[in-house]
């Protein structure tokens, strides 16, 4: 009777640690989320290779896709600086190169759609070893996606920018290539408008005109900056 016993419980015990794994296994498993397209594009392989068999995809269809969400809560949406790559750092990538917030609720939160790195360029996974380069998915679900950092031409001989909107004598040349992390109305409130709006290069505190370079595909998410969300309350008090 006692051995009985013994057993009994040992099956019990072993029964729930099956259970747990199989209920962690099911909380871990990839998802699938809905991205539509903002460029035509192809499918590619695992290898970044063209699948010849499937059709040209074209902006603004949806495509499924296939990976785990990550998301990171968003403590002071109103800081001086925008959400940077620098903002993930703990999480299971150094840093996403695409993101969106969603802000169903409080607080809100950043998030991505995991990837594959394909020849150094992201990728979504689409399922049955089919992929689509995440350059080219401009949405998930409803929230438009953002990039954390950018690579811009420049499309004509310009000069660049101090923080407090000042040109320079530091100049860039057509067709040179910029780095930049943050996008930013240097003057004017929170307009967030191309036609205001300037981008910081990275490593620096140097800035380019937003217009003054080819619009991306996927474009970093404005930052409201402190000074000008005080510029644009200040405003407001001097209307009452």
């Amino acid at each position: 009777m006692k051995h009985s016993k013994k057993y009994l419980n040992f099956y019990i015990a072993v029964l729930m640690v099956v259970s747990f794994l199989c209920f962690f296994s099911q909380n871990t498993s990839a998802a699938t989320y809905t991205g539509t397209l903002n460029h035509n594009t192809y499918v590619y392989d695992k290898s970044g290779k063209r699948k010849t068999s499937y059709k040209k995809l074209f902006k603004g269809e949806k495509v499924t896709l296939v990976g785990n969400l990550t998301s990171k809560t968003v403590t002071n949406p109103y800081t001086s600086m925008p959400y940077t790559r620098s903002q993930y750092d703990g999480l299971p990538v150094n840093a996403p190169f695409y993101f969106f917030v969603n802000d169903y609720g409080q607080p809100k939160k950043m998030c991505y759609v995991s990837y594959r790195m394909i020849k150094k360029q992201p990728y979504y996974n689409m399922g049955q070893g089919n992929y689509v380069k995440a350059a080219n998915v401009g949405h998930i679900g409803k929230y438009a996606v953002y990039a954390t950092e950018l690579t811009l031409t420049v499309k004509r001989d310009a000069h660049l920018y101090n923080y407090a909107g000042n040109p320079i004598s530091q100049m860039v040349k057509k067709g040179q290539k910029v780095r930049v992390d943050a996008l930013l109305n240097l003057k004017n409130y929170n307009v967030s408008s191309r036609v205001y709006c300037f981008y910081r290069i990275k490593g620096t505190q140097t800035y380019i005109y937003a217009n003054d370079t080819k619009r991306p595909r996927i474009d970093l998410q404005f930052a409201e900056t402190i000074e000008n969300r005080q510029k644009e309350q200040d405003r407001l008090h001097s209307k009452n």
